[in-house]
């Protein structure tokens, strides 16, 4: 196609209604975007494999903190694989370590149902005491 052929949509476009140029401006505008969000997709699709051992700088990327944190992490227990004198640390496993900490972190104790009811049956006891010792 050479530019003249190139400029007669343009040329329609403009000689068309004002409904007619914003759909066709609506519809340039779709294409675009969709092209943007195509090449997005299969940029990331072809972006290679992580690593199946990641190195201290490579962990705190995919866990989006700081390799301090990976550090301090570490002091608590967070797994890793030594390769010669280097830590390595396997995503799968540094995930599986961060969810159980958090779990045994923020898990409180679940009461039974009798330990409740008993608990609140003392507690009426002892408000009832406390009120007849007031009078």
């Amino acid at each position: 196609m050479n530019g003249r052929d190139r400029a007669a949509p343009l040329r329609a476009v403009a000689a068309a209604p004002p409904h007619t140029t914003l759909a066709v401006e609506l519809g340039i505008a779709l294409e675009r975007l969709f092209r943007k969000v195509v090449i997005e997709v299969l940029s990331e699709l072809a972006a290679p494999p992580r690593p199946e051992l990641l190195d201290r700088a490579g962990l705190a990327e995919a866990l989006h903190v700081s390799p301090a944190t990976i550090s301090r992490l570490v002091t608590e227990g967070l797994p890793r694989i030594m390769v010669c004198d280097s830590p390595r640390y396997r995503l799968s496993d540094c995930i599986a370590f961060l969810e159980r900490r958090t779990h045994e972190r923020c898990s409180f104790p679940v009461a039974e149902p009798d330990a409740v009811r008993l608990a609140a049956e003392q507690e009426v006891a002892v408000d009832t005491c406390v009120r007849r010792g007031a009078r």
